[in-house]
């Protein structure tokens, strides 16, 4: 370790320290109110009981098996009702990074430089996905694991070379950024003097990633896009070498450019040039370039979620090219914390859009799982695709099945009667989806009973009653009815002109697609399930033509 000043030493290690309390209690409040989102459902719903293929099968080409584990192990602690215990988790998984980032860079750096490397991971806002996203649990888990790794081979023991070998394993078996640590840890050992006595640490983790690979493994790299993975690769290189500064894209090039020179100048002239140097360069190298291989067709080399990774090797690799060296002067400190708030300001936006997209989702879906449970599992189709849009894997029988196992996050009935439109168009597109309220022609029209359903509004024409029915004269050629019936009624409903109608129960204003299209001259019947929620369905009937609204049941 660099000499250095010990009281400039402690004050650096109090001032991390104080940085890490302030990130961590800024993440759990920036997370508060989300709940799983998207893949993380199919760990949830996919992957019941300890068989091998629930343990073992692939997700999205990564061996899951560690954060599988994770989850089964907090689904029976902690339940879906209690997601900040997830959360807790993945804040623990990323203060572990930062400590180990800072075990790795002090050794290089010193303590002061160390404790501003580990800080610039700790506000790194721009790997928001992984900060917030409890699923990302298996990323994080990986990179925890690939850096002990790291801190593991410096030992140059037996004892830590068995170490690296478990952790490299255990990293590769969190997820594929583990393939970034088990490179470097590969062109570290190529360039060390006792390579042949060390093959081992590799090989080892290598053997068991094969093995489970031609059982379970499936091919991810894609021929089309062996053309545009260089372009990927730098983009994703220069968002990582961005985003740890807090800034886009473009300034995340003009960084990347100068590292690459200064590696490049450096292994040219062979200029302290150290085992570990040539791996920190080739391990984020490979890793862009893998996931450009299996990923560039989806065109988001800026993703949050890939970030973390490369920004943390990046960190990791000025370190080691300030080998030997120490923050000089208390000037230089200063300046380099002027910076590091820069970053957490920067990066502190995306935080903000992350979390306010996370909880948008989250009570997307908590409407959509309150509406399916207050139709009732016995009349919802178990294979019924209730998020079409935001989580189209997810069925009804498997979500349902994981809240009776699990607790329930769906809102309660009461819940469902006050939330805000967008929660409310939610629970309507599931009403509709499982047929609690549907159209079919009538063949017969029957005869109207009852009293008529309540009139809320008529434009560009009239309304009267007439029996059981409300009868509306068009005044223009787009007239339309707002009636009122309670949930369970039927109607029949008769139009001279073509007419669309639009239906509401909990939402508090109509949306814009029509639930049916009624042809001139047809007649409908409306038909609606009750159940024990009071809240009425509110219909719009938007006509050409005169109407005929009649109630046809209770």
């Amino acid at each position: 370790m660099p000499h250095e000043d010990t009281r400039a030493a402690r004050a650096a290690v109090a001032g991390l320290v104080l940085l890490l309390i302030v990130v961590a209690y800024y993440l759990l409040h920036a997370g508060q109110g989300t709940s799983p989102f998207f893949d993380e459902w199919d760990w949830i719903t996919r992957r019941r009981g300890m068989s091998a293929d629930s343990l073992l099968g692939p997700h999205n080409g990564h061996l899951s098996v560690v954060p599988v584990l994770m989850y089964k192990a907090l689904l029976q602690v902690a339940g879906l009702d209690d997601y900040w215990v997830f959360r807790t988790v993945l804040l623990s998984l990323h203060l572990g990074c930062v400590l180990l980032v800072f075990l790795l860079a002090r050794g290089r750096v010193g303590t002061v430089g160390g404790a501003f490397a580990a800080g610039f991971v700790a506000v790194l806002g721009s790997a928001g996905d992984d900060l917030l996203w409890a699923f990302q649990i298996g990323f994080l888990v990986g990179v925890l694991f690939g850096l002990g790794a790291l801190l593991a081979l410096e030992r140059e023991s037996v004892r830590g070379d068995i170490a690296a070998a478990v952790l490299l394993a255990l990293s590769l078996g969190s997820a594929s950024v583990g393939a970034a640590f088990a490179i470097a840890a590969a062109v570290e050992l190529a360039l060390h003097p006792r390579r042949k006595e060390r093959w081992w640490v590799l090989a080892a983790p290598l053997v068991l990633y094969g093995t489970w690979y031609l059982g379970y493994g499936e091919g991810q790299m894609k021929r089309e896009n062996l053309g545009v993975t260089p372009s990927y690769a730098a983009d994703s290189g220069a968002a990582a070498a961005g985003g740890i500064v807090g800034l886009s894209l473009e300034w995340g090039r003009l960084l990347l450019v100068g590292l690459t020179a200064i590696v490049g100048a450096r292994i040219w002239r062979a200029d302290r040039l150290t085992p570990r140097l040539v791996a920190l360069a080739a391990a984020p190298a490979a890793l862009w370039v893998l996931t450009g291989l299996s990923r560039a067709q989806n065109n988001e080399p800026e993703a949050p979620r890939y970030i973390y990774c490369g920004a943390i090797l990046l960190v990791l690799l000025v370190c080691e090219l300030l080998r030997g060296r120490v923050v000089p002067r208390l000037q230089a400190a200063a300046v380099l914390g002027l910076v590091l708030v820069f970053a957490a300001v920067g990066n502190a936006n995306t935080i903000d859009g992350i979390s306010g997209f996370l909880r948008f989702q989250a009570k997307d879906m908590r409407a959509r799982l309150g509406a399916l449970e207050l139709v009732g599992r016995d009349r919802v189709p178990l294979d019924l695709q209730f998020s079409p849009v935001n989580s189209p894997q997810l069925t009804a029988g498997r979500t349902l099945y994981a809240e009776e196992s699990f607790g329930r996050i769906g809102l309660t009935p009461a819940q469902l009667l006050k939330v805000p439109q967008a929660q409310g168009l939610a629970a309507d597109d599931v009403m509709k989806l499982t047929g609690s309220i549907a159209f079919a022609p009538a063949a017969e029209p029957p005869t109207p009973r009852g009293a008529p359903p309540i009139d809320d509004a008529v434009t560009g024409g009239t309304v009267r009653d007439r029996g059981a029915c409300l009868v509306t004269r068009a005044q223009s050629p787009d007239t339309r009815l707002d009636v009122r019936l309670p949930d369970g009624a039927d109607l029949l409903i008769t139009a001279q002109g073509p007419t669309g109608v639009l239906a509401r129960r909990f939402a508090s204003a109509f949306g814009t697609e029509p639930i049916a299209e009624i042809p001139a001259g047809g007649t409908v019947r409306l038909d609606t399930r009750s159940d024990v929620s009071t809240a009425p369905w509110h219909l719009q009937f938007a006509s050409a033509g005169n109407l005929k609204v009649c109630r046809a049941g209770p």
